[in-house]
């Protein structure tokens, strides 16, 4: 974990930086490592927050991490991504071996065709393919003797740059897509429906990471306390 003495601000930072950075420092360091990494820290890393938690509780002002006024909307940003066409399906549905749909190269893409030519199915790729909370089963063709697994080839642009990435549906949703969202009728009613929210903005999901942190380092220090005697955060008596 870095531990930043200073930094060179290059904007004022908005509210939610200027209240993270008025929590425990020990916390800022939390929150300075996920904007980092871009995931939740291991093991080794809730250790060392305790140990900062620690420390921080016996008075000490250095060692700790911040993060940048403009970190947030940095780590949020990602790159242009698009997906270019979908081909070579197999094992889904009734749509033919090697089908393809092309998306082209616009911001908006309308796909229509009769009955049966295959539309839902590769809407239900789609949302396999992106990981989708509101998935729908892929099955084989019921008029076909052979049952391969569920694959297709998917073409992607990140920034600019094309590349085809091979998916099956064992492998769950690719992990450059895993960000999209695919929304239609079945997606709205989880969003939308009577029961509570679920759908979290990106600075909520970032406090709802931290108070997940809060509950393993809390975890770790009571687990510290009551079964070690000879703790390396803490000497006390059995």
């Amino acid at each position: 974990m870095n531990n930043i003495q200073e930094d060179h601000y290059s904007q004022e930072p908005d509210s939610f930086e200027t209240w993270i950075n008025e929590r425990p420092k020990w916390l800022q360091s939390a929150a300075r490592l996920l904007i980092d990494s871009k995931r939740m820290p291991n093991d080794a890393e809730i250790t060392e927050l305790a140990r900062l938690c620690f420390k921080e509780a016996l008075g000490a002002k250095e060692g700790f991490s911040k993060i940048v006024p403009g970190a947030l909307a940095q780590a949020a940003q990602r790159p242009e991504l698009r997906i270019n066409k979908i081909s070579g399906v197999s094992g889904v549905n009734a749509i033919k071996a090697d089908a393809s749909l092309a998306f082209g190269n616009t911001n908006l893409a309308v796909i229509y065709g009769a009955n049966g030519s295959g539309k839902t199915s590769f809407s239900r790729i789609l949302k396999q393919v992106c990981g989708s909370r509101a998935k729908d089963e892929l099955l084989g063709n019921v008029f076909s003797n052979e049952s391969p697994p569920a694959a297709a080839d998917i073409e992607l642009s990140i920034s600019g740059k094309a590349q085809s990435v091979a998916w099956t549906l064992s492998g769950g949703a690719l992990a450059h897509l895993r960000h999209v969202h695919v929304f239609d009728t079945k997606t709205a009613q989880m969003y939308m429906g009577k029961n509570e929210a679920t759908y979290e903005p990106s600075r909520m999901r970032f406090n709802s990471s931290l108070i997940t942190i809060c509950d393993r380092v809390s975890t770790f220090l009571k687990q510290e306390k009551k079964c070690s005697c000879r703790s390396s955060l803490v000497p006390h008596q059995c």
